[in-house]
């Protein structure tokens, strides 16, 4: 049974990926965090043209990282996914396209059926609206401690 899917796409203002995620994304493959399932690279050009290179396409370099990460994608990342992509791309910018499964989840997943548990709700927020929440509790928190009286000396 397979963990839960995600797909994340990461945009690269200026065409100017030189691989510097790849380090970090072959550590979560090796501590067994996550899997690749499927990976594509999106081009747009100055012009507004874009193209999709899947992974045998690359460099033999880059070829030869993803095919080791990827033992073989799933080519799931479908043409529509990348036409919305490279339609939402500025020009002169690329993306990465990647479909991975997180492998962590599994043993926890395991856990929750055993204790006869279901997954109710599986919902991913936002980086930016955590933080503008946590920035809210914390101001709410310092008015609040303004309110609050003294304690009395006896």
């Amino acid at each position: 049974m397979l963990g839960p899917i995600e797909s994340l796409t990461i945009a690269f203002p200026g065409n100017k990926f030189k691989g510097e995620i790849l380090p970090e994304l072959q550590a979560l493959v090796d501590k067994k965090l996550i899997k690749i399932i499927d990976f594509v690279f999106v081009m747009k050009d100055s012009k507004g043209n874009f193209e999709a290179i899947e992974v045998e396409n690359y460099d033999k370099k880059t070829a030869e990282f993803f095919c080791k990460l990827c033992v073989d994608p799933a080519k799931l990342i479908s043409e529509e996914d990348i036409l919305k992509v490279g339609d939402a791309l500025d020009k002169n910018s690329s993306a990465a396209i990647l479909l991975f499964e997180h492998l962590w989840f599994k043993k926890f997943r395991d856990a929750i059926l055993d204790a006869k548990g279901l997954l109710v709700a599986d919902e991913r927020i936002p980086v930016t609206i955590i933080e503008e929440a946590f920035k809210l509790a914390k101001k709410a928190e310092g008015k609040r401690q303004k309110k609050l009286p003294s304690p009395k000396k006896k």
